[in-house]
């Protein structure tokens, strides 16, 4: 069975720890160096798992906005077609009376 190679740079500069730390832990392990290389990765997995609720927070946040946005959007188009039915109600009244003439530009 063939040793699956292992990127010692990568995790180095993913977990801050120098390669040589993973050289030697594979060569002459010890439980400080275990220690030190799962203190390491529990860090990251606790900054991952902060950064996944914040972008899941963040997710909730712009769906809400988007609603909310949305239903503004739906109110004002509902204010604006009564305000304009209102308006043409108005003109066809004042051009009943003979009082409102609507001249088209052209």
């Amino acid at each position: 069975m063939a040793a699956a190679m292992v990127d010692f740079g990568l995790l180095s500069g993913f977990l801050g720890l120098p390669e040589t730390t993973f050289n030697t832990a594979l060569e002459v392990p010890s439980s400080e160096l275990v220690q030190s290389i799962l203190e390491a990765v529990s860090t990251k997995a606790q900054q991952f798992f902060e950064k996944e609720n914040d972008n899941y927070r963040l997710g909730v946040e712009l769906e809400n906005a988007v609603h909310s946005s949305q239903t503004r959007i739906d109110g004002l188009k509902t204010s604006v077609e009564s305000s304009q039915k209102i308006a043409e109600e108005l003109r066809t009244q004042l051009n009943e009376k003979g009082m409102f003439t609507h001249s088209s530009p052209t």
